[in-house]
């Protein structure tokens, strides 16, 4: 689909422009003349020859030549005839403000707004979207009042009309390249203006709000093309939906719902995952800008003893790495600090250095020296109201850090509170080429987003490739689900279905030792549920009798006699197509799966050392790792069975497979039960 004329158009028509107040005609001509759009603009009115100056044509059919972009300001039901139009002339897109779609019931309304763009590959925003805002263009094709300030290397695209709004009217040193709200996404979706914007001249990092999951391959493969650009991406996701358990029921839905599988795709793009508005414009923020170019630790200088303790208990709290001073470091900043002062980090300068901007500077200069430092963090809340002199003060103070030569290392001023970064304070410093950013907790939760890894283009591509759309199947019997996976290389106990009490006997010799024996039918997933499960059997006698019982359980089933595993560490291993991806669901299993709700996600296919990291995050982990004096059990052959397990769903194109549990012991990682679906 091409964009490009729409996103960045040199002619524009609005289609129901007028000077009436409060009319999105009045408002989308009126943002295009302030905004300084220098391209062609006309306007489209049955009896008006101008507005605002503009000249107007009585129809779309009056253009003498196609337009880039045509702005729908008409109500819902003059718009699929208006995209015919549009479209057989050759324009180049449509945004589309109208409601009353899809969102409302109206199927067909929207149905006939597809046909007619698909007819003539007509890409369209909307509809009952708020449009877009090209800066770089000076084109807000916008349904409510914006003013457009400089363009910069941010952009946004959200599901979300009025998150957009907030988001231009938001001052906070963000310097827009495009905003984009694509409303129901009927023909242009989130994940295909995130593809256009990453190869945009000029965009560095793009924050996504997003509300629901759409085409999950396509998700992968615009990822890719922004880690191919170094474009960051932050990531805020309404609703904690979980994909509903299949029938017949199983704990992976419960426990690694869309939600989490999308965190988990976002997390493997090398993309921040945010939990609210204001973190979310602040991380793009920041991500727009350069990395440091060296590995280590953040560093946070302030004047408050106060800012310095709760920064590092957040620190703490969030995950953020604080950089551990070499004792030469130490020593430096002793000789530029007042007698008395106690070198930490967070280092409180105190009040005595207030001002003294040399002084400060050679403080930060000296910490970013420091090897184990890749950032340093300067706060400062500045008050509403000041005076020129107080104002002096504090600005003389924070550049010790904006005058900082600190080459390679990054460097941002963040208020303890949000509400006290001032706009001109975040401008300022904004020209000056530092960040910044409002409150500590969001300070550093973006900053911890700014050290993310970059993805692997290539291995999100196989993540797309193998991102297809399967309608669950039928359900195997559990012998059937153990044979199909040991062939794929996971481990099961030794065992061999039966039929018969005189061949459960033949077969649980054989084994030798006790044994456990399961009733094995498509139809029963939950065997505990009805009584399916026998354990530690070894009397030929009381095996015989448990066969009978088994097999009245269920007509047509058989009796799956297995070789009991020794004792170990319980454990959840599944794989589902349940998500936007296809993903592999690690947790403690047995009876805490569901209450514990501790898993780790990762999408599909994967490899056995992201499993082995990944495990490393779970709560649970110190049970695997000998925790508390407990013996280590075998995280390799864990891993090794999970990473198969997540191979078979792809490679026989299964729907679900769920082991639960997996005993890891000393020796070895065993699925004890198999719920597998085709």
């Amino acid at each position: 689909m091409k964009l490009d004329q729409l996103f960045r158009p040199a002619s524009i028509a609005v289609v129901g422009a007028t000077d009436r107040p409060g009319s999105y005609g009045n408002t989308a001509v009126s943002n295009l003349l302030a905004a300084g759009f220098g391209g062609r603009l006309v306007g489209v009115h049955p009896s008006r020859t101008a507005v605002h100056g503009v000249p107007c044509l009585p129809s779309l059919d009056a253009l003498d030549d196609p337009v880039d972009a045509v702005v729908v300001a008409t109500p819902a039901d003059t718009v699929p005839a208006l995209l015919e139009t549009a479209g057989r002339l050759g324009c180049g897109g449509a945004v589309v403000f109208a409601a009353e779609f899809a969102e409302t019931g109206r199927t067909d309304r929207q149905d006939a707004l597809v046909a007619a763009a698909a007819r003539h590959d007509l890409p369209v925003i909307g509809p009952n979207a708020n449009g877009i805002v090209s800066v770089a263009s000076r084109a807000p094709m916008w349904g409510d009042n914006v003013a457009v300030g400089a363009s910069g290397g941010v952009a946004l695209i959200t599901q979300s009309g009025n998150l957009g709004v907030v988001a231009l009217a938001s001052r906070r040193g963000i310097a827009w390249h495009t905003v984009v709200s694509v409303g129901n996404s009927a023909v242009v979706d989130a994940a295909d203006a995130l593809s256009y914007l990453a190869g945009a001249d000029g965009v560095r990092a793009v924050a996504l709000y997003l509300e629901g999951d759409g085409d999950g391959a396509r998700w992968a493969d615009s990822f890719a093309r922004c880690s191919e650009r170094d474009i960051r991406v932050a990531v805020l996701k309404a609703g904690r939906s979980a994909a509903g358990a299949v029938a017949g029921g199983a704990h992976t839905a419960a426990v690694a719902g869309d939600h989490r599988i999308f965190a988990a795709l976002v997390a493997e793009a090398g993309g921040a995952w945010c939990h609210d508005p204001h973190e979310l414009l602040e991380t793009a923020k920041l991500m727009a800008t350069p990395r440091p170019n060296r590995s280590g630790g953040l560093a946070v200088v302030t004047c408050s003893g106060g800012d310095s303790v709760i920064t590092a208990d957040e620190a703490d709290r969030l995950g953020v790495p604080l950089a551990d001073l070499t004792e030469s470091t130490r020593s430096a900043l002793a000789e530029l600090l007042p007698d008395g002062v106690v070198v930490t980090n967070p280092l409180d300068h105190t009040n005595m250095v207030w001002a003294d901007t040399p002084r400060v500077r050679a403080l930060v200069e000296t910490l970013a020296a420091d090897p184990g430092v890749n950032q340093v963090l300067y706060i400062q809340d500045t008050p509403p109201d000041l005076s020129d002199a107080d104002a002096a003060d504090w600005k003389d103070t924070r550049d010790g850090l904006v005058t900082a030569d600190i080459p390679g290392t990054g460097k941002a001023v963040a208020s303890g509170l949000p509400e006290l970064m001032p706009v001109a304070v975040a401008e300022s410093l904004a020209a000056d080429g530092v960040t910044s950013l409002a409150g500590i907790p969001t300070a550093l939760v973006a900053l911890r987003a700014h050290n993310l890894r970059l993805a692997s283009p290539e291995h999100l591509r196989v993540i797309a490739t193998a991102t297809v759309s399967l309608e669950p199947g039928e359900w195997l019997a559990e012998h059937q689900g153990k044979d199909l996976l040991a062939a794929r290389g996971v481990h099961v106990p030794a065992g061999r279905a039966v039929d018969s009490a005189e061949d459960a006997v033949k077969v649980a010799a054989e084994l030798g030792g006790p044994v456990a024996m399961k009733v094995s039918h498509p139809d029963v997933q939950h065997k505990t549920d009805v009584g399916g499960v026998v354990l530690n059997l070894t009397d030929p006698q009381r095996i015989s009798i448990a066969v009978e019982q088994l097999l009245a359980l269920q007509s047509g089933g058989v009796v799956l006699v297995e070789q009991m595993v020794e004792p170990g560490v319980e454990m959840l291993v599944s794989a589902t197509r349940e998500g936007v991806v296809p993903a592999l669901v690690i947790g403690m299993g047995g009876i805490w799966t569901e209450l514990l709700q501790d898993v780790v996600v990762l999408p599909l296919p994967t490899e056995v050392a992201a499993v082995a990291e990944a495990l490393r995050s779970l709560k649970g982990y110190p049970m695997l790792a000998g925790g508390r004096g407990r013996p280590c059990v075998a995280i390799d052959a864990l891993c090794e069975l999970a990473t198969a397990v997540g191979d078979a769903l792809v490679s026989e194109e299964l729907t679900l497979v769920e082991l639960n549990p997996v005993i890891v012991s000393e020796s070895s990682a065993i699925a004890v039960d198999a719920v597998v679906r085709r």
